[in-house]
């Protein structure tokens, strides 16, 4: 997660101190509550309106170099808005770049419940992805090139093992992402703490990273072996190895 930095907390201040002149859904003054921690890619804060509560996301000023495009996420939780299974969005200030979330009252999993409550995920993950929604479809090769060229750009220094990893590996995700595997919705961050148990059931969290991609892959970031046994085990095996690569090169170029 980047560092919290003077000009942050001045964008969180413009949001608060502007809100009323913003939007006219809500009368009362927003008030600061307190951080939210624990999430990697953006800092989050509780606000209060009224009776109302509300998550502030100050988004990551780096999100496109990570993959992330704020349209595309806003399309996504619209689309999914019927579902029940996610954040209602309140407002995204682009100004600011501040996106306000509806706060969930409810317990954060942990990867104990992926495992005890795998069929009510499951299922979460077969609704989500019948839902048809315009957005675009990810290419994996491109979206990995651009870690790797940020990669390249901060760590001059890569070693030839990892280059000569990259290079074998980048070849086989050009050929797999022409491929006419199926498209669907696709979370791509699909972890324990971004899955919250309440009163009216489980909602996921934190789309940012969601677009059409590989039906499977939800499912091997949470474990759900029954829903990805259908595909090849040489197919899983492979987008093991892409998970694998996404999640490293978004580790080194987030340090």
């Amino acid at each position: 997660m980047p560092q919290l930095k003077l000009h942050d907390f001045k964008r969180l201040d413009t949001l608060i101190k502007n809100w009323l002149t913003w939007q006219n859904t809500f009368s009362h003054s927003l008030e600061l509550v307190r951080p939210i921690y624990g999430g990697l890619t953006n800092h989050n804060f509780l606000l209060k309106c009224g009776d109302n509560k509300f998550v502030a996301r100050l988004n990551n000023p780096h999100s496109p170099n990570l993959g992330i495009d704020r349209q595309t996420e806003i399309s996504i939780l619209n689309c999914l808005k019927h579902t029940g299974l996610t954040s209602e969005i309140i407002y995204w200030h682009q100004p600011t770049d501040i996106t306000l979330f509806k706060y969930i009252e409810g317990r954060s999993w942990n990867q104990s419940d992926l495992r005890k409550h795998s069929n009510t995920l499951a299922d979460a993950v077969n609704i989500y992805q019948q839902v048809s929604c315009d957005v675009p479809h990810i290419q994996y090769d491109e979206y990995l090139k651009k870690y790797w060229r940020i990669l390249e750009q901060k760590q001059p220094s890569i070693t030839q093992k990892l280059k000569t990893e990259w290079n074998n590996f980048s070849k086989r995700v050009k050929v797999f992402s022409k491929q006419n595997w199926e498209r669907k919705l696709t979370h791509h961050d699909l972890t324990a703490s971004n899955i919250i148990e309440t009163d009216e059931g489980i909602k996921i969290i934190d789309w940012e990273y969601a677009s059409l991609g590989h039906p499977a892959i939800d499912a091997i970031y949470a474990g759900l072996a029954d829903h990805y046994v259908a595909y090849p085990k040489d197919e899983i095996h492979f987008l093991r190895e892409m998970i694998n690569w996404m999640d490293q090169l978004w580790r080194y170029i987030n340090k």
